[in-house]
């Protein structure tokens, strides 16, 4: 029986091997610039071949072609972006980008700063903020949208200090 059981495993490590190395799926490296981390990446909701990317600390890269090729830019606003990046697009095909705050009338990452572009990212707001929390930091956001309420619900953590 043990003879089998070894015979039955190396076989099904030879099948995992070969459906593996099958991939017909490319991967692709959106961008090696300014070592980017903590990605985040959206789908348009209607046009699945329209994607938005960003990552640490202000990078936001665009895609038309589904991915297969990319525009960077640099995001900017006046409270500052200092990255945590989420993408969420809407229902109607915008784009809301929320990120950290670094502004010059506050203090470091006391707010999550929300942007939102109607044009695929070739213009953005200025931004708003969600509710400043002088002496505290705010980290690790994430929003999701709510088909039903037709909003964007942000979630992130206050912390006391970082």
């Amino acid at each position: 029986m043990r003879f089998y059981l070894i015979i039955f495993v190396a076989w099904l490590s030879i099948l995992t091997e070969s459906n593996a190395q099958q991939n017909p799926h490319q991967n692709i490296i959106i961008s090696d610039q300014f070592s980017p981390n903590e990605p985040t990446i959206a789908i348009h909701p209607r046009q699945s071949n329209i994607l938005m990317a960003g990552s640490n600390i202000d990078n936001l890269y665009l895609s038309k072609d589904g991915g297969y090729s990319w525009q960077f830019k640099k995001l900017r606003s006046t409270y500052g972006v200092w990255g945590d990046p989420v993408i969420v697009p809407d229902t109607a095909g915008n784009f809301y980008f929320f990120h950290l705050s670094n502004p010059p009338d506050g203090n470091w990452i006391d707010r999550i700063i929300c942007q939102r572009t109607e044009d695929y990212g070739q213009t953005w707001t200025n931004g708003r903020d969600s509710n400043r929390a002088p002496q505290a930091v705010c980290r690790y956001d994430t929003a999701a949208l709510d088909r039903v309420a037709r909003g964007i619900l942000l979630c992130a953590s206050r912390l006391a200090s970082f």
